[in-house]
């Protein structure tokens, strides 16, 4: 289905990214400062390296990363994203986002996070999904200052379907701006506060579970 949707849209595509292929960046009210943004296919894999600096704390960073219950707030194409299973430093976390270029793809994966806090690394691979392969790491180092920190962030993914690497580069590309967009927007925001009597849960309809009052 995917591919004859894929075929149908190719002229228009094609004048989409050959006419504007630009990625945007962060802006000024993110106070925060890409440093790279890439996206390349290599051997079939959609490969991503992309490095901010953002003025927080190395605390703050991990905090937001590893709230995986959190994430479909703020992230835009995040449609669900539920911790299934957890111990002192690792998740599974099942995942449903939904990436948009004239038509909506939606994506379902089961993800294991693996953090390692002493060194700030929270490595992930996919357990189960949509994708065929995806794994990555996003790294957290204290800036030139206490109150800044580089976040890196590396991925490799890939399709089950074939599709064009061009069209899939314009995708990610996309897709890799607006999550480091609202990421910035995210670290140097207040901290959400808790709703009373709503726990998240993966096997409701809406991934929400919501407790009567006692």
């Amino acid at each position: 289905m995917m591919g004859r949707c894929v075929g149908f849209l190719l002229p228009f595509l094609a004048s989409i990214i050959t006419s504007d292929a630009s990625v945007s960046t962060l802006g000024e009210s993110a106070q925060s400062v890409v440093l790279q943004q890439d996206v390349t296919i290599d051997s079939g894999f959609i490969v991503i390296r992309a490095q901010t600096r953002s003025p927080v704390q190395v605390q703050r960073a991990w905090q937001v990363l590893t709230d995986f219950d959190g994430l479909d707030r703020f992230l835009p194409s995040m449609d669900s994203s539920i911790v299934v299973d957890r111990s002192d430093t690792a998740w599974t976390v099942q995942q449903v986002f939904t990436t948009r270029l004239v038509l909506p793809w939606t994506f379902r994966t089961r993800l294991e996070f693996i953090g390692d806090p002493a060194r700030g690394r929270l490595h992930f691979r996919q357990v189960s999904g949509s994708l065929h392969d995806f794994t990555g790491t996003w790294t957290i180092s204290p800036g030139s200052t206490p109150s800044e920190v580089i976040i890196d962030y590396q991925a490799r993914a890939r399709m089950r379907q074939p599709i064009p690497g061009f069209i899939l580069r314009y995708i990610v590309q996309h897709h890799l701006a607006d999550m480091l967009e609202a990421l910035a927007l995210e670290l140097v925001a207040e901290p959400a506060p808790v709703a009373l009597g709503v726990v998240k849960k993966a096997d409701s309809p809406d991934g929400w579970h919501r407790s009567s009052p006692d």
